[in-house]
Order: structure tokens, then C-alpha cells, then sequence
């Protein structure tokens, strides 16, 4: 008969004088937070009849001792304690700072014996241009030998060929000292990147068994670790003329925790133990006549008193190692949604190294419905811009994160999306449609000198906008304009056309157009406005 045994972390070892055993334990499942992780390891282990100590070590420096939970199953067995101490090392524990040490070592050889090799090449090539022939010498001297043309044909060819085939060489040796160079400075780079988050310290955990008849133990520990965070990332893709989008949604993962996740389950979870889950409590708010100078620094000296007297009563702030004890939700297939928070376990085993890097995991693909419309303000752009408003129909929470934007497999934008309970709808921007188009043009411009005894200036503008509509389908365009806004009592703005009263504006003189066009339509329509003032005043903000 098996018995379920669950215990958590005690502050001394019991079992004084028990066998000390290696527990071999591989990472099987880790649950991502916004500033933490929650690792599992699980390992197995024959154990004999009485108090054995088994120990797990290399565990990352990051870990919150506070956080570690062992539970297990064996035979007759009981846990009696768990402790974590903190090994100080003389050197890094990191294969990949051996390898990529290496790997340097490996690339130096290789860039100092092409260093040689051309240093060779340019001594032959100093050799050859050192050679002076003397061809001149058998004037005075019988026994020496005369040049013919031939001669010196053939001398400077041989100087010739074996000077171009030095200088290639040459060449080539320096460009691939260069290229070694060029990849041991991206390799010391990426040592020196894990080097500076490495810690010489790990730590080990001691978990003290009896067992009153031998058997296998199949062990998990779990324990909270820090410098691991993940946060959404979000594609949408809507196609031309289609009545939804697609929604990828992905998490992007960090960490630099000291071990890597190789081949493991992960589970993104949207808690926030960081927060804790207490309600900060409000202080007293007061309010006081002002005081002279002296009378403030009595005041400030009594007051630094009295705060320090209610930090010994009051109850401690919550803290980073307090927040990390918090109550965590355990990971479930696919969504797992909790009273506060929601878990996404992602469908395959992932693999997340401890360099830092973002890595990112697919969440879900969801198709959502989307309703579009077209924008437009033509005083500032001459595009027709399209907007989808999409409604989250899915399980899924989106929380706040980058969104990337494409249309029609194009790439259109990058922009942010902020938090989206279900059944909740988002703006999506997609970029210029040139199939419907907008033209703002002024068409008129008068000016008119009003009054009988105060001479008034009032200048009207007309503008003529037309839209058009290039699609095979309908389209809905709102075009947005606007109306000066007076600062000064005596200039006095009126919108003309369409009249105030048909289509008002708002407090900031904005004026929204709403067009209904069908395939191939055209229309146009007049905004018209004036501005009056006194004939002597100089203005300033008209066009």
C-alpha cells in the first residue's frame, strides 16, 4: 500500500546522523508569472529501512526558501524535514561558460595559425621585391653573365606571377583573420552576457525520510525562483472584405534563473503574486492651516516621531519573499481560469534557456469577429485608413501587451493592445486602403467688410470634400473636420454648412462625417464656415 506524503520546508534537519544520498531530479513542469517562476523537479530513489537524507543540489541561487514544497509517494515512508542551504562556489557551475570558453580558445588557435601563414606570405612578398637583377655587370666583367630581353622577360613574369598569387593570399589570410575575430568577439560577448548574471553560490536542498520498509520513493519538489517573467504578444490578420480576423496569441519568455528549462510543461499564468492579495489600508488624510517657518519645524520634528512610534505598532508592508508565499494555482489543460487569475498551459513541452533571451510560446489561435470601418481626416492626410473593431468570443483573457498588425499577409503596423476581458471588443488599425478615397480641397474663400459703424472682417472658407468608394462591397467612412476655436470674445466662428444645428460640433470645434457609400459610389459635400473679428485686430491661427 502507498501512502501520499506532502510536507513543507521546516528550519533544521531531525534526522542527525542519517545516510546522505544524491536525489537525481529533472525539471518537468514550470509555471511562468509576470516577475517569477514555480519549477517542479520530480525524481525517483530506492530507499532502505530507516532515516535517510537525501539531498538536491545545484539548485539555482534565485530560489525563495520559504517557497519549497516536497510531496511524494512511498511504501511505509514519512517526511520529516526539509532544509535549503546556500553553497558558496570557488568557480562557476555553467556548461555553457566551458563551452563558449572553448569555443574562444578554439577560435584564437585558429585566427593566431592564420596570423602565421600571412605573416609567411608577407615575408616571401618582401623577398621577391628585394630581388635586383644585374643584367649590366658583363660590361666590365667577361665572366659575367648578360641579360638578353628573354632574360628579362621571364625574370619579371616569375617576379609578377608569384607577387599576384602572394597578394591573394595575403588578402584572403586577412579577411579570414578578420572573420575569426568578428565570431570570437560575438563568443566573448554572449561569456561575458553570462557571466555577469552568474552568482557563485547555488543551493541545496535536504529532504529527511524514514522508512519503515524498503522500497522506490518517487519524489517532487517544487520552489519559487526569481529573474523569469513572460508577457503577451499578440498577431492580428485580417483578410480583404472578410467579416473576422485572426488572433495569435503568444507568450514571450525570459529568464536568466541560473537553470535551463529543457523539455518541460509550461504553464503562463496571469496571477500576480507581486501584488500580494491583501488591500493596502488608507492613512489619515489631514489638512492644516499653514504654519510660520519655526512653527513647521516643530511640526516636522513631531511628526518623524510619531511615524517612527506607528512603524513599531503597524503591521509590516508586504515584501518581495512575503508575496512569494502566496497561494498559487496548479496548472490544468488548456485554460485554467481561477477567481482572480488564469493559467494557460501550453499544449507542447518547451524549451527555455537560462540566457536571458526572449523565447515565445503559441497560446491559442482564435478566429473572432470583427466588424469595419473606414477613417479618414483629410485636413491632415489624404488616406482612408481601416479599423476593425474585434470582439474577444473566446475563453481567453487578453491582457495587455504589443500587437502586431497585418493585412492580407502584409505587415501594417505594431501598436499595443491594453487589457480585454471576454466578450469584450478591441480597435485594431490596418493600415491605408487605397481603394477608398478622400479629397479635401478649398473651393472658396471670401472676405467681407461688415458693420456700419465698427468695421468688421469676416472671412469665409469653403471646403468640398469628396469620397469615393472603389470596392466591390460596401463601405462606412467617417471623415472628421473641424472648426477654429475662438480664444477672444470678438471673433466669432460659425459653421455655415452643413448648419450647427444638423450637425453640431463638439467642444473642441471637431465635426463627424458619416458616410454610407455602395461599390463604385461617389459623393461629395460642402463644409463651410466663417470667421469674423474687428477690422483693426490682427489674428492669428487662420488660414
Amino acid at each position: 500500500m502507498k501512502y501520499t506524503i506532502c510536507v513543507l520546508l521546516f528550519s533544521a534537519s531531525l534526522a542527525l546522523g542519517a545516510q546522505i544520498t544524491p536525489l537525481a531530479t529533472s525539471i518537468t513542469a514550470v509555471t511562468v508569472y509576470g516577475d517569477r517562476a514555480l519549477v517542479t523537479r520530480a525524481g525517483k530513489i530506492a530507499l532502505g529501512v530507516g532515516v535517510s537524507s537525501l539531498t538536491i543540489s545545484g539548485l539555482p541561487a534565485s530560489l525563495d526558501d520559504r517557497s519549497v514544497k516536497v510531496s511524494g509517494e512511498a511504501p511505509g515512508a514519512r517526511i520529516l524535514d526539509v532544509s535549503v542551504q546556500t553553497i558558496y562556489l570557488d568557480a562557476a557551475p555553467d556548461d555553457r561558460v566551458a563551452q563558449l570558453q572553448a569555443t574562444i580558445n578554439e577560435l584564437k588557435r585558429q585566427q593566431n595559425s592564420a596570423k602565421f601563414r600571412t605573416s609567411g606570405l608577407q615575408t616571401e612578398s618582401q623577398f621577391l621585391r628585394e630581388i635586383k637583377p644585374q643584367p649590366g655587370a658583363g660590361a666590365s666583367d667577361a665572366k659575367s653573365p648578360k641579360y638578353t630581353v628573354d632574360d628579362w622577360q621571364k625574370s619579371l613574369a616569375f617576379i609578377a606571377s608569384n607577387m599576384k598569387r602572394l597578394g591573394d593570399d595575403i588578402v584572403a589570410g586577412e579577411d579570414e583573420i578578420a572573420v575569426l575575430q568578428k565570431k570570437i568577439d560575438a563568443a566573448q560577448k554572449q561569456l561575458n552576457d553570462i557571466t555577469s548574471r552568474l552568482q557563485l553560490a547555488s543551493k541545496t536542498m535536504t529532504i529527511d525520510i524514514e522508512c519503515v520498509k524498503s522500497g522506490t520513493a518517487a519524489l517532487t519538489a517544487a520552489y519559487v525562483v526569481f529573474n523569469a517573467r513572460w508577457s503577451p504578444q499578440y498577431d492580428v490578420r485580417a483578410s480583404r472584405d472578410a467579416a473576422s480576423v485572426q488572433l495569435e496569441y503568444r507568450g514571450v519568455i525570459q529568464q536568466s534563473t541560473g537553470e535551463d528549462w529543457s523539455a518541460v510543461d509550461i504553464a503562463l499564468s496571469t496571477a500576480r503574486p507581486d501584488i500580494g492579495g491583501v488591500k493596502p489600508d488608507l492613512s489619515p488624510w489631514f489638512v492644516n492651516m499653514a504654519q510660520p517657518p519655526a512653527a513647521r519645524a516643530m511640526l516636522r520634528k513631531s511628526s518623524v516621531q510619531t511615524h517612527m512610534m506607528m512603524e513599531e505598532s503597524a503591521a509590516p508592508p508586504t515584501s518581495v519573499a512575503d508575496a512569494a508565499m502566496a497561494p498559487m494555482e496548479e496548472p490544468g489543460a488548456g485554460l485554467n481560469a481561477g477567481m482572480t487569475s488564469a493559467i494557460y498551459t501550453i499544449p507542447v513541452k518547451s524549451t527555455i534557456p537560462s540566457d536571458n533571451v526572449p523565447h515565445k510560446v503559441g497560446i491559442a489561435i482564435e478566429k473572432l469577429p470583427a466588424e469595419f470601418s473606414y477613417l479618414a481626416a483629410p485636413k491632415l492626410s489624404p488616406f482612408v485608413y481601416l479599423k476593425g473593431t474585434v470582439k474577444n468570443t473566446g475563453d481567453y483573457p487578453l491582457l495587455a501587451g504589443a500587437m502586431n498588425v497585418f493585412a492580407d499577409r502584409e505587415f501594417v503596423a505594431q501598436s499595443s493592445l491594453k487589457a480585454v476581458a471576454p466578450n469584450e471588443s478591441f480597435d485594431a488599425y490596418f493600415g491605408v486602403d487605397p481603394s477608398v478615397t478622400i479629397e479635401r480641397k478649398l473651393v472658396n474663400k471670401t472676405t467681407e467688410y461688415t458693420g456700419t459703424f465698427s468695421k468688421n472682417t469676416k472671412i469665409t472658407y469653403q471646403y468640398r470634400l469628396t469620397l469615393e468608394n472603389k470596392k466591390k462591397t460596401d463601405a462606412v467612412v467617417g471623415v472628421q473636420d473641424q472648426l477654429p476655436i475662438s480664444q477672444n470674445e470678438q471673433i466669432v466662428i460659425e459653421q455655415v454648412e452643413p448648419a450647427a444645428a444638423q450637425l453640431p460640433h463638439d467642444a473642441e470645434g471637431l465635426v463627424a462625417f458619416r458616410a454610407v457609400l455602395k461599390p463604385s459610389e461617389k459623393k461629395m459635400w460642402d463644409f463651410t464656415f466663417s470667421v469674423e473679428f474687428p477690422r483693426d485686430m490682427k489674428v492669428t491661427g487662420i488660414e
